[in-house]
């Protein structure tokens, strides 16, 4: 009979050891969820910088100039897929380079984030 204690005693600290290892590894979990939906959202971020620089180069760049898709020296803004663009460019020298900078913003956490997207082109 004295023995029946210790097991008792054996039964609990076996479910204390149990339960902590298994809050450790929720935590983990939780935080690996969390870090890939955060890259997730970075990759459709990049997708749409890139998507949104290879439509403008692959037509005339009088054409993205008269139907307004990028407009040298303004901004031109939009939303896609829950993430806001923009569109920005300028004249790098005498109206030959064109600087052509795509950014898309999202939430994280309630703060902004940010991706930004620069190229050169040359117009001629």
């Amino acid at each position: 009979m004295k023995n029946a204690g210790f097991v008792l005693v054996d039964v609990l600290i076996a479910l204390f050891l149990w339960a902590t290892g298994f809050s450790a590894l929720y935590g983990l979990t939780e935080g690996a969820i969390q870090n890939s939906r955060e890259a997730l959202v970075m990759t459709e971020a990049a997708n749409l910088a890139q998507n949104l620089l290879e439509q403008l180069s692959a037509r005339p760049w009088t054409q993205n100039f008269t139907e307004g898709k990028c407009l040298p020296g303004s901004e031109v803004k939009g939303s896609e897929q829950g993430l806001q663009w923009s569109v920005k460019s300028e004249w790098e020298s005498e109206n030959v380079l064109l600087k052509v900078t795509a950014q898309v913003t999202w939430l994280k956490k309630g703060y902004p984030s940010t991706y930004t997207l620069t190229t050169l082109y040359c117009v001629q």
